[in-house]
């Protein structure tokens, strides 16, 4: 059951991941451009301080490490696998075992200092140790258990509490074995809409909700064993897919029309992306990314929207509710 809000509520959530996103494909470094990511990290750093922003970093566990090894037992052999039937060899094979000199793209603590440096504090999730798969039907709570823990000790090795959680993949699974360890919230998926009616009536159905979005598909939290679902309402990739065949002040109209949605109906606009969606055309993201913010900053100082992390809006959530 959702929740209400006493106003409407901006969040971002970043799955920050460097190679470990793609861990599955055969050869993680080179299936995506990650070589930009460190300098996209510190624009959306400059960003998010000149307006005031405060974003949810979903940081895979890997990334807090500036270096690791392998011994006798192998790589992370206190991390369970799951099995999966699709991928061969260990999950870990991949990993270097070196160091963040010598492979940058496999361990990022340097990106964590510099989120925790930022002047408007920041929230530091978990996107698990590995980017497993969690909703899988091979990974049993077991691994998962096995996978948070190592995420918690990373962390806290740096001062960091875990209060929320992005699923690799967007695959949900196993909300009960969050909330046993510690997790206030979760990012779940955009709730189904228009799922009762025909496929062409589905499609225009939504697209006429997205040209002038109305109440009755608003977004708002619920409360799922015990934490926070913060459901994802718009993922912001406007360089790559078919979105990058469109102008930029169209795609930041859009957004705009849901960002009213959640102010005129006090509802959610949760907004994500990966630092890699930016690489694609950094000028033209940026360019994009800073008029969604600008709009935020100016409805937040007419007291209509609140900018929120997914862990302070759990928070103010848990003490409300």
């Amino acid at each position: 059951m959702q929740v209400d809000l006493r106003r409407g509520v901006f969040t971002i959530s970043i799955d920050t991941e460097l190679a470990w996103g793609s861990i599955h494909h055969p050869d993680p470094e080179t299936y995506r451009d990650y070589s930009q990511e460190r300098q996209v990290v510190d624009s959306l750093l400059k960003l998010f301080e000149k307006y005031q922003i405060a974003a949810t970093w979903a940081t895979v566990g890997h990334l807090f490490l500036n270096e690791c090894h392998l011994d006798s037992g192998g790589k992370h052999k206190e991390v369970m696998r799951p099995r999966y039937p699709w991928f061969d060899g260990d999950w870990f094979d991949a990993d270097p075992c070196t160091d963040v000199s010598t492979s940058p793209l496999w361990y990022g603590q340097d990106i964590v200092q510099k989120i925790q440096a930022c002047s408007v504090p920041q929230e530091i999730g978990s996107h698990s140790f590995a980017h497993f798969i969690i909703g899988s039907p091979q990974m049993t709570p077991e691994c998962f258990e096995s996978d948070l823990s190592q995420c918690r000790l990373v962390a806290s090795d740096m001062g960091v509490d875990l209060k929320s959680f992005v699923y690799p993949r967007n695959s949900l699974g196993h909300v009960e074995v969050l909330a046993k360890n510690g997790f206030l919230t979760y990012r779940g998926r955009m709730p189904g809409q228009f799922e009762n009616t025909g496929t062409v009536r589905r499609r225009i159905m939504r697209l006429a909700d997205k040209l002038a979005p109305r109440g009755a598909t608003v977004v708002r939290p619920e409360k799922v064993c015990g934490i926070w679902n913060i459901p994802q309402t718009y993922f912001f990739s406007p360089s790559t897919g078919k979105s990058r065949k469109l102008p930029i002040s169209f795609l930041t109209y859009m957004a705009g029309r849901r960002i009213n949605q959640a102010v005129r109906f006090k509802g959610l606009f949760h907004m994500w992306f990966h630092p890699h969606d930016i690489t694609a055309d950094p000028e033209r993201s940026l360019q994009g990314l800073e008029n969604i913010l600008s709009r935020v900053d100016k409805l937040r100082a007419a007291n209509l929207i609140d900018n929120l992390t997914m862990g302070d809006l759990g928070e103010t959530l848990s003490q409300e509710n």
